[in-house]
């Protein structure tokens, strides 16, 4: 698979005894696990395309159905896998808005200029947003005045 792949969700439990997996989205107000799709789940250095049946909110989570995955025993073997897309399928965002992929690399500095770190990989990146987030209340910003 040769197309970018853009880490959407994390698969952590599943939901109910027909197939239902619970996601935890990487943006709360994606479009991206929805609608009549191919994802791609990464699991264990693999991926494997599945096709997404249904899906549906649930409070802060969204709950998939791969087609094909059809009782609580299919579904547990995705729990822990990354549901990632081509970045090609993501939704357009306003000026000054990026995606999580999109800011691997950049560093976070203090505003007294003390480097706090950066952001290495897409997996890593999501617990330091949020420790940084709640240390600072504006994680990112293209200027501080």
């Amino acid at each position: 698979m040769t197309e970018q792949l853009v880490p959407v969700g994390e698969i952590v439990a599943t939901h109910g005894l027909v197939g239902w997996l619970k996601v935890n989205p990487f943006n709360p107000e994606t479009t991206a696990i929805a609608g009549d799709r191919q994802l791609i789940i990464e699991k264990d250095g693999r991926q494997t395309a599945q096709q997404l049946e249904s899906s549906k909110r649930n409070k802060r989570q969204i709950l998939i159905k791969l087609l094909g995955v059809d009782g609580i025993d299919d579904a547990r073997k995705w729990i822990g896998a990354i549901i990632c897309i081509n970045a090609d399928a993501l939704e357009p965002l306003k000026p000054g808005q990026y995606y999580h992929y999109q800011v691997v690399g950049l560093e976070v500095y203090a505003l007294s200029g003390e480097r706090i770190g950066a952001f290495n990989d897409e997996t890593s990146q999501r617990s330091f947003w949020r420790q940084w987030q709640a240390m600072l209340a504006v994680p990112a910003a293209k200027a501080v005045s």
